[in-house]
């Protein structure tokens, strides 16, 4: 009863019912074939909103994002030791339908003795995304 009750938590989650989440997944995926699957969060009564990231191989160095880096790509994506090694833009479509993300490796990117498994996670967030149904 309890997995049953954890993973519809889970999905009510991603299909945005749970605080205001909407799950954005990469545009010609479903929830159950998607890489990668972002779920936004205005963060109604906090000071910024959030964004998490969920990898079907249970990948976790970017499970939360925040805006807390300047300029368009606000988006810190921060290494074990919470240090910014990538930034993000965020731009959504029309009534928040689609999302847009980009993103620019930083210098200290370079010098990850795991950098490969970084960057496949990393690219996955590239592209366009749609809310997912």
């Amino acid at each position: 009863m309890k997995n049953t009750l954890s993973v519809l938590v889970l999905v009510l989650s991603l299909m945005g019912y749970a605080r205001g989440q909407v799950a954005y997944i990469p545009e010609g995926t479903t929830l159950a074939t998607a890489p990668v699957t972002l779920t936004y969060s205005a963060n109604p009564g906090g000071n910024r909103p959030f964004l998490q990231v969920a990898y079907p191989d249970k990948f976790s160095m970017f499970e939360w994002v925040m805006p807390v880096c300047a300029g368009d790509y606000s988006w810190c994506l921060r290494n074990d030791d919470n240090q910014d090694v990538a930034v993000m833009s965020l731009v959504f479509g029309e009534k928040k339908k689609t999302l847009t993300v980009k993103v620019k490796y930083l210098d200290l990117f370079y010098k990850q003795p795991d950098r490969e498994k970084l960057k496949k996670h990393i690219e996955l967030l590239k592209g366009n995304f749609v809310r997912a149904k």
